[in-house]
C-alpha cells in the first residue's frame, strides 16, 4: 500500500466529497467536509485491502499506519516487556509516576491485524490524559493464530499485570476485537473468582460477530468495511461451533457481576446495532454501564483524535473513565 496509491485514494474522496456535496449535502448529516473527505478515504482504502490474502492485509495496514507519525511519542517513554509469556510494550507518558495505575490495552484489528504502529497514539493519548501507564498487549494473530489464542493472551498479560498491581487500580480496556477481549478478560476474571479491576473500556466493540442486517447493512456505504470483510473474519477466525464461545461472542455471556463498562459506539458504524444490544443486555444484567454513542461517527473514529474535534472528546472520556475508575477506591 504505497503512498502514492493512498494519494490517488485520497484526491478521488476528495473530488466525490465535492461532487457529492454540490448535489445533495454531506453524505452524514455532521460531517465536516474534512471528516468526509477522511472517512471516504478509509473507506475506498478498507475496500481495496479486504480484496487481498490475510497477511498481506495486515502488512498494507501496518504500511499505512508506519507512514503516519505518532504526536505523542516524544511525551511517552516506550519500553518492550515480556507479559507473563506475551509479547507487550509499557507505555509511561513524562511525569506520570512508575507506580501508576495501569491501562491494560488490547487492540483492535479482527484479530488479523494491529500494532502499536496503528494503535500507538491512541493509547498514548489516553495514558496521558488519564495519568495512567498503559500496558500495550501484542497479542498472537490470526493466520498464524485461530481463536482462542488472543484471548489466552490477553487474559495471561492481564493477570501478570495484577501480580504487581492492585486489582483495583488496574482497568482493561481495548477497541473493535479488543473491546471483545475486554470483556473475555474481566468474565475470565470474575469466573476463575480472581479480583476484578473496577472498570472496563469498550470502544466499538466486536461483542456479536454472527449478528447481520440493520446496521450491518445500512451503515455499509459509510464505515471502513463491508459486510462480507465480516463473513470473512468471522469464518476464517473461529469453528463454527465456537461462534457463540462468550470469550469470542460477549452477547452470548452472562454478565452479571461485571465491573462498571463504558461503552462507545458511533451511530453510522455497522457494530452499531449489536453494541447497542450489548449495552441493553448488560445493564439488564444487572452491570453498571454507561453507553456513549457518537453522532454520525464510523467505527474506531477515535483513531482521528488528532485532526477532528469529535473524535478528540471521545478519546477525553476514555482517559475520564480510566482516571475515574483507578482512582475510585483511593
Amino acid at each position: 500500500m504505497t503512498p502514492l496509491r493512498m494519494g490517488a485514494r485520497f484526491l478521488a474522496s476528495l473530488l466525490a466529497t465535492i461532487a457529492g456535496r454540490l448535489r445533495h449535502g454531506p453524505l452524514r448529516p455532521t460531517w465536516t467536509f474534512g471528516f468526509e473527505v477522511m472517512a471516504r478515504t478509509l473507506r475506498r482504502t478498507g475496500l481495496a485491502i479486504g480484496k487481498l490474502p490475510p497477511l498481506e492485509q495486515r502488512r498494507a495496514w501496518e504500511a499505512i499506519a508506519r507512514t503516519q507519525p505518532n504526536r505523542l511519542a516524544k511525551s511517552v517513554r516506550v519500553e518492550s516487556v515480556d507479559a507473563g509469556g506475551v509479547p507487550a510494550k509499557w507505555i509511561v507518558p513524562h511525569g506520570v509516576a512508575e507506580d501508576a495505575p495501569v491501562l491494560v490495552y488490547l487492540h483492535g484489528g479482527s484479530y488479523r491485524y494491529g500494532s502499536f504502529a496503528s494503535h500507538g497514539e491512541l493509547v498514548c493519548r489516553i495514558a496521558r490524559d488519564a495519568n495512567v501507564r498503559a500496558l500495550f498487549v501484542e497479542y498472537r494473530l490470526y493466520p498464524e493464530h485461530r481463536f482462542p489464542a488472543a484471548v489466552e493472551d490477553a487474559i495471561a498479560a492481564t493477570r501478570w499485570v495484577l501480580r504487581s498491581v492492585d486489582a483495583s487500580r488496574v482497568v482493561v480496556g481495548g477497541d473493535s476485537a479488543g473491546g471483545a477481549l475486554t470483556v473475555a478478560v474481566l468474565l475470565s476474571l470474575r469466573d476463575a473468582g480472581e479480583p476484578l479491576p473496577p472498570g472496563g473500556l469498550c470502544i466499538c466493540p466486536w461483542v456479536e460477530p454472527t449478528r447481520r442486517g440493520g446496521s450491518m447493512l445500512a451503515n455499509a456505504a459509510y464505515d471502513w468495511a463491508t459486510p462480507e470483510d465480516f463473513d470473512d473474519w468471522l469464518r476464517t477466525y473461529v469453528d463454527e461451533d465456537q461462534m457463540h464461545d462468550p470469550r469470542f461472542s460477549p452477547m452470548h455471556a452472562d454478565l452479571r457481576g461485571l465491573p462498571p463498562l463504558l461503552i462507545q459506539t458511533g451511530s453510522a458504524e455497522m457494530l452499531y446495532d449489536q453494541i447497542v444490544a450489548f449495552a441493553e443486555k448488560a445493564q439488564a444484567e444487572g452491570v453498571d454501564m454507561r453507553l456513549s454513542v457518537g453522532c454520525d461517527m464510523i467505527h474506531d473514529w477515535h483513531t482521528l483524535a488528532s485532526m477532528f474535534p469529535e473524535p478528540a472528546r471521545a478519546v477525553a472520556e476514555c482517559a475520564a473513565f480510566v482516571r475515574e475508575r483507578t482512582t475510585a477506591g483511593a
